[in-house]
């Protein structure tokens, strides 16, 4: 987990009484307050079950989209689809499609194989298409930078219409119309949409009204725009919470049997139901090539022919795992041999012949643990490609194209990328992108907590309050509340040791803690060390009563100085890069009597479970001395004296006696014994 800075929300005790009634309780009212929805207003607003969306004819172009669909309608003119191979993409293909179909269109969808096309409208798919007769395209989820494919079509006389959400350059694409709430000349209410909404919005517009349009395809929408991690706020907020509705009223086939193939039936159907059960497998189908799968799914009206097509994306999700962890175990491996990797600014990782179509979720999970932007570069031969993501504060997409003389090509915005790469160019490319991280320096992460409990007092009647402010994503996260000065218990393994359950106790109080994706052995912590826990909340139904669950979501030595203990890291993390000034060298420059300290306490115990700062708060070090702790550690690990593998430090047997100032870490930093 990445080190933090946590943050509580200091709550205002009047305007939380003040609204309790409307709430329903204190609880639920401390939860709104938190999340800025704070006067009656606001909660009025948010909590109204209105779905009336906005006047779609209100985004610039919409007019132009709708006649130009009906001329070709009505000219029976073949249209196709063009969408994309994400969630997002391929919801609005089927959200497009199944409308068009209805109204009796000659039309088909083409979705680009990630893996052999790549992304959005190209020159090779409009020649494709003008060959097949198309007379309109319609971009979904794509197509505002396609503008040599814009080009094409006209040259060939093939009508465009291109509908997207994404970023707007300077020039606009070649189309009859170009439908973009993004676009600086376009003055409707609401700009968030992922590309499903856009398409939600058009077929609106085509049909002069949402009523039906919502009963009809908000589930669709729902998914794509969960997958999309849109701002969960205005629109969007209400297309998801009737998408959701429809969901569990009436599941449409498709969805159904993804669920039913992931063995995933909770009592009701959540955004995060669908962000890691729907989403993930629609993904799968476009990471592994085959996208076409996933849209087969989504229209799909028969139970037998959805399960079949399930059946192929849980297959495609089972490749993603194994590919997925392929890559990280590599991953794993090249920092077990060389630690100073993850002492970079900028991570990055590169192997042969990683699948390309999953490097993308390799580079989140890796900027997810280590709280870093990261790049995954797959190598074919001498020809490199590579995702990236980022922090917040930190432009991924500045970065590339301040090293773009090292790369072949790249594109993106500011938390996600993909670049282009010549093998020779790794190292160059490598070093300069490290240069930018470290004089574009972001303020440490911050984990917003929206309260803090007393253990005591948890009840799964928290849960009801927290389901009010439903359906979560991004801009209307989950609530994380804070349990402080919890003695840590036991460590259970769960799933034969992928994941593990934490007994928190205080006093007469036990929490049972849920941490996802984590071994006991990488579990840094022992029984008996005392710990502020961040955790969500939620009820699970089993044999007829609710229980209270609760997931980690990060986890310090109680009552940290978070400031000084992220300050000392990142100096250590310099000085290993070589780029420590005088003032991180000292900050990492411990004396002989810390090093000895440190030393027995690893013998006293065989192996010593904790990294640095875990270490100096049981010494009570202070946690501005964290990086002279974590370069003792190192030097101990130099020259032999202990081995480190995962959270555990141990002493080597039959140590040789070692002379501390051959350490590379303590000649760094000046160390004279």
């Amino acid at each position: 987990m990445s080190r933090r800075i946590w943050k509580v929300r200091k709550p205002d005790l009047d305007k939380i009484d003040t609204l309790a009634p409307l709430c329903g309780d204190v609880f639920t009212a401390a939860l709104f307050c938190s999340a800025g929805i704070d006067t009656p207003e606001k909660i009025e607003e948010f909590m109204s079950d209105d779905t009336e969306l906005s006047d779609p004819f209100l985004i610039k172009d919409m007019d132009k989209a709708v006649a130009a669909i009906n001329d070709a309608l009505d000219a029976d003119e073949k249209i196709c689809v063009f969408g994309d191979y994400d969630a997002d993409g391929v919801t609005a293909t089927a959200v497009l499609m199944s409308y068009l179909e209805s109204l009796g269109a000659d039309v088909f969808p083409y979705i680009p194989s990630r893996l052999t096309e790549g992304y959005g409208l190209s020159p090779d798919a409009v020649d494709r298409l003008s060959e097949l007769g198309v007379g309109l395209i319609i971009t979904v989820d794509n197509g505002i930078s396609a503008l040599d494919a814009a080009d094409r079509a006209a040259e060939l006389g093939i009508k465009l219409v291109v509908t997207d959400h994404h970023t707007v350059g300077p020039v606009l694409p070649k189309a009859e119309a170009v439908v973009d709430p993004h676009r600086e000349d376009d003055e409707s209410p609401y700009h968030d949409y992922a590309g499903c909404g856009v398409a939600l919005k058009l077929i609106c517009a085509m049909e002069d009204g949402d009523d039906l349009i919502m009963e009809n395809y908000a589930d669709l929408v729902a998914v794509g725009t969960i997958a999309d991690i849109v701002p969960l706020t205005g629109e969007n907020r209400k297309i998801v919470r009737q998408g959701l509705i429809n969901i569990n009223t009436s599941p449409r086939p498709g969805i159904e049997a993804l669920f039913d193939g992931a063995g995933f039936k909770p009592e009701k159907m959540t955004s995060s139901s669908v962000s890691f059960t729907v989403a993930p497998r629609i993904n799968a189908g476009g990471r592994m090539g085959d996208a076409d799968t996933a849209l087969a799914l989504l229209l799909s009206e028969d139970r037998d022919d959805a399960a079949h097509h399930a059946a192929k994306l849980e297959e495609c999700n089972n490749r993603r795992h194994e590919e997925e962890n392929r890559i990280l175990g590599a991953i794993a491996e090249m920092t077990k041999r060389d630690p100073s990797l993850l002492t970079r600014r900028f991570l990055v990782f590169a192997g042969e012949d990683w699948h390309p179509g999953v490097i993308g979720i390799v580079a989140a999970r890796v900027t997810e643990k280590f709280g870093r932007p990261s790049c995954v570069i797959s190598f074919e031969g001498g020809e490199g490609k590579g995702s990236c993501r980022s922090i917040e504060g930190f432009s991924v997409y500045d970065a590339l194209s301040a090293v773009s003389d090292t790369l072949t090509h790249f594109g993106g915005h500011t938390q996600a990328a993909g670049l282009g790469i010549k093998k020779e160019m790794l190292g160059a490319f490598t070093e300069a992108v490290n240069e930018y991280a470290a004089s574009h320096k972001t303020e440490p992460p911050v984990l917003q907590l929206s309260c803090r409990v007393n253990p005591s007092s948890l009840d799964v009647s928290m849960c009801d309050s927290i389901e009010k402010l439903e359906p979560f994503g991004a801009k209307n996260p989950v609530p994380v509340i804070g349990l402080y000065g919890m003695t840590v218990g036991d460590v259970i393994p769960l799933k034969n040791g992928k994941h593990i359950k934490i007994v928190l106790k205080k006093d007469s109080a036990s929490v049972d803690v849920l941490k996802f994706n984590m071994s006991p052995d990488a579990f840094p912590y022992r029984m008996g060390d005392t710990v502020d826990a961040a955790v969500e909340l939620s009820k699970n139904f089993y044999m007829g009563s609710y229980s209270l669950s609760a997931k980690l979501v990060d986890l310090r030595p109680a009552g940290a100085d978070d400031r000084a203990v992220i300050t000392a890291l990142e100096a250590f993390g310099d000085v290993m890069r070589g780029a420590g000034g005088a003032n991180e060298k000292e900050l990492c420059l411990p004396d002989r009597k810390l090093i000895e300290s440190i030393y027995k306490h690893i013998r006293s115990q065989i192996k010593v479970r904790g990294d640095a700062e875990i270490i100096a708060r049981r010494l009570d070090i202070p946690a501005r001395d964290t990086g002279k702790v974590s370069a003792a550690l190192e030097a101990l690990t130099q020259t032999g004296l202990v081995s480190h593998e995962g959270a555990v430090y141990k002493i080597n047997k039959n140590p040789q006696r070692v002379d501390l100032t051959q350490s590379a870490i303590l000649r760094a930093v000046g160390y004279t014994g």
